[in-house]
């Protein structure tokens, strides 16, 4: 069961969404045989992770509501906020923010509870990303950076770029586009590097952010500052994103 949750976790992050339904199925009916509401709880949330990524929101959220059940009934915390995670991002996507800022700020409050430090980053992340979509880009930003210093503890490239996109976005929205352009490009690089690409949903968004910049910018500048920045390692990046005094 947990061989088959961290298979389909991993296929997920490469895009292989086909993949990740087969092995979510498969630990579906497992979990379903033995009575193990965690497990069910896990896979459900997979194929949910699957249809959010997909961008069918409705099945998503539908499986995901399932998932929270199963795994409120199990009392397996970092199943519950991964959930509840899911459940905001897609809260978020429909428009409904009251939803997702609920979502974001139980999963929070959990994690901070038991100390679980990449569901601290990820809520924080998740918080910024709603900050953002609202217009606040400044507390957009601190949520962004608090998020960055636990993933330098972490050392997760895929969740530190999903952070770094999020930065990027709104330093464009307040005019910083070189720094903007070279948080894009590192992102970029750090997905490149473990082979996991951005979830359809979300890649038009990150398209408009490097379009953006890249027209502020013009083709020279963007040239420079995208191939700085594709060259950072994690803990390049990190530092880049975090020194940003002058970049008010």
């Amino acid at each position: 069961m947990v061989a088959l949750y961290g298979a389909s976790r991993f296929v997920l992050d490469q895009g292989n969404y086909d993949r990740v339904e087969a092995l979510a199925r498969e630990a579906l009916a497992l979990a379903q045989r033995i009575g193990d509401h965690s497990g069910r709880g896990n896979a459900l949330a997979m194929l949910g992770a699957a249809a959010e990524a997909r961008g069918d929101l409705t099945r998503a959220t539908s499986l995901l509501e399932e998932s929270l059940f199963s795994c409120r009934q199990a009392g397996d915390t970092a199943a519950i906020v991964r959930a509840l995670m899911s459940l905001g991002h897609i809260a978020a996507a429909s428009g409904d923010d009251a939803r997702a800022r609920a979502c974001f700020e139980e999963a929070l409050a959990y994690t901070r509870a038991l100390g679980i430090t990449w569901g601290v980053a990820a809520g924080l992340t998740s918080l910024g990303h709603l900050a953002r979509k609202q217009g606040d880009y400044h507390h957009a930003r601190v949520l962004y950076q608090e998020s960055l210093t636990l993933h330098r503890r972490l050392g997760n490239k895929v969740y530190a770029a999903w952070c770094l996109e999020g930065l990027a976005a709104a330093a464009s929205a307040e005019g910083q586009v070189e720094y903007a352009a070279y948080l894009c490009a590192a992102a970029a690089g750090l997905r490149e590097a473990v082979g996991a690409p951005l979830p359809p949903a979300e890649q038009d968004r990150y398209d408009r952010t490097v379009a953006a910049v890249h027209a502020a910018l013009g083709d020279e500048l963007f040239k420079i500052a995208w191939a700085a920045g594709r060259k950072f390692s994690l803990e390049e990046a990190i530092t880049y994103a975090l020194a940003d005094d002058d970049k008010q």
